[in-house]
């Protein structure tokens, strides 16, 4: 014992990496990784005929629910939950579009980007602010599937089912591919 009453060893240190690998052995296998979000997002359905052919908004909230290989990280962590909810907030205070909106018309920046469109698309607009265009209408369904499509690309998820809530009581979920 030294004098400040901390018992000292004589014995040598042990290597414990055989533990820690066992330990971490523990941790492969899956998990459920969960992520809730709202984003308030604008869209227009421009094929529709009722009201939401017009510009219009909603708080959608989203929930994400994905299956992951647990990789062996030695953070244990193989995906962030920021990157989760930061693709999903590229939709926040964006407007969302079909293709051939004849809204986007209007916009010259559009003109540019059209040309080389490989669809869906993001870019600033000078008059729109952030705009995403979709091949179809940008409903909850193709904007579920998109998110769903975008997090199955991420090697270390297996499945995705992304939920996106227009309001309490309407919602749409899409699953992995």
């Amino acid at each position: 014992m030294s004098e400040d009453g901390i018992e000292v060893s004589d014995e040598e240190p042990q290597d414990v990496t055989d533990e820690v690998d066992e330990l971490l052995d523990d941790y492969h296998g899956t998990r459920i990784l969960t992520v809730e979000r709202s984003t308030a997002t604008a869209h227009r359905l421009s094929r529709y005929d009722g009201v939401c052919g017009n510009v219009h908004g909603h708080n959608i909230e989203w929930e994400v629910e994905l299956t992951i290989e647990m990789t062996g990280e030695s953070h244990n962590m193989p995906l962030d939950f920021k990157d989760v909810a930061d693709l999903l907030d590229r939709f926040d205070h964006a407007l969302t579009v079909a293709h051939d909106d004849e809204m986007l018309e209007l916009d010259p920046v559009w003109g540019g980007v059209k040309d080389d469109a490989d669809f869906p698309v993001e870019y600033q607009s000078e008059v729109f602010g952030q705009v995403w265009v979709f091949e179809g209408d940008p409903t909850c369904e193709v904007l579920s599937q998109y998110v769903a499509n975008e997090l199955t690309s991420i090697e270390s998820v297996l499945d995705a089912e992304v939920t996106a809530w227009e309001t309490d009581k309407y919602g749409m979920s899409a699953g992995s591919p």
